[in-house]
Formats: C-alpha cells, sequence, structure tokens
C-alpha cells in the first residue's frame, strides 16, 4: 500500500482569523474515514484527500 490518504483538520483561534493546521497521512481510504470520523467529534473543519502529485507522499492509484 502507498501513503496517499489525508486527512486534515484545523483549530480556529477565538476572535483571531488565525488557525492552526493539521494533517495525519494513511495507507489506506478505511483508515483515513476513520480518523475523519474522530476529528469531527471535535472539529468544524476537516476533510479527506487523496494525492494527485507530492513530494513526499506517494499519488493515489487513480492519478498515477
Amino acid at each position: 500500500m502507498s501513503r496517499s490518504w489525508i486527512v486534515v483538520w484545523a483549530d480556529f483561534m477565538k476572535h483571531q482569523s488565525a488557525s492552526k493546521d493539521y494533517w495525519e497521512v494513511f495507507e489506506s481510504e478505511e483508515q483515513a474515514k476513520n480518523c475523519y470520523e474522530l476529528v469531527l467529534q471535535d472539529h468544524d473543519v476537516a476533510a479527506i484527500t487523496a494525492v494527485i502529485a507530492s513530494s513526499d507522499y506517494e499519488p493515489h492509484a487513480k492519478f498515477n
């Protein structure tokens, strides 16, 4: 398997326009979905992404 799934989320600072961003990389869509569901319990902003191109991670098979 390849590390081609990424879950991203953000913490927004109260009374500020800034946020702190986080991400975690996964080998499977199932792992990413599990993380996504957990993240949504405590955060309002989250996304699952598949890697199209990267210097650090393997592209999802659909984009090879």
